[in-house]
């Protein structure tokens, strides 16, 4: 292969894997934070969930969507903006509402992708949420629009269920990963045009 191949060749593998650690970022701007099914009294009109922008960026949360275990959606049919770094909260309606146990639920895009899902298979106790604090989801206090925090979490390591929750993908890990190789093809470019003005 010629020169001027490799350096598009190079080029090419740098841009898409550029190109899919700047994806994946925008895809996970928006996570699940809280969810609060099990409310004391009456669940109805009662449970929510709590969605986060972790984002330095506004998101219009037009068409997104919360689905649950039974396949059943709730859609957000308005324009609202969510500030970065801040909480949404979404009460379900009679068409969707969430199990204390056995539950599922998924966050979808307006192009129906699941960018984000938590699964719990024990009984979420009256009037706790369950809600993900440093990257793992256990139960805690209620914090409405509030960020998490676990007052006694050695009291709450028995109700962790860690292993059902599919772990948020990291999409700072895949940027140095690009990183990492944009430089490994920058290596070899250097080493392919330095060769190329060897005295033979």
């Amino acid at each position: 292969m010629k020169l001027g191949g490799r350096i598009i060749f190079i080029l090419f593998l740098f841009l898409s894997s550029f190109g899919i650690a700047f994806l994946q970022t925008n895809q996970s701007c928006l996570v699940l934070s809280e969810i609060f099914p099990n409310p004391l009294g009456k669940d109805f009109k009662k449970e929510w969930l709590e969605i986060f922008n972790q984002c330095l960026k506004e998101v219009d949360l037009y068409h997104f969507k919360i689905k649950d275990k039974s396949q059943k959606i709730f859609e957000i049919k308005q324009h609202l903006i969510l500030k970065p770094k801040s909480f949404f909260v979404i009460f379900p309606n009679p068409k969707l509402i969430l199990n204390n146990d056995q539950e599922k639920i998924f966050l979808l895009n307006p192009k129906n992708e699941i960018i984000d899902e938590i699964s719990y298979d024990f009984r979420i106790p009256q009037g706790v949420s369950f809600c993900k604090f440093k990257n793992h989801w256990q139960v805690c206090e209620p914090t409405f629009k509030k960020e998490n925090k676990i007052e006694n979490p050695k009291s709450q390591k028995n109700l962790e269920k860690d292993e059902l929750v599919k772990k948020e993908f990291n999409s700072f890990k895949l940027f140095g990963l690009a990183s990492i190789i944009s430089l490994t093809l920058a290596f070899a470019l250097a080493k392919n045009f330095l060769d190329s003005f060897e005295i033979k």
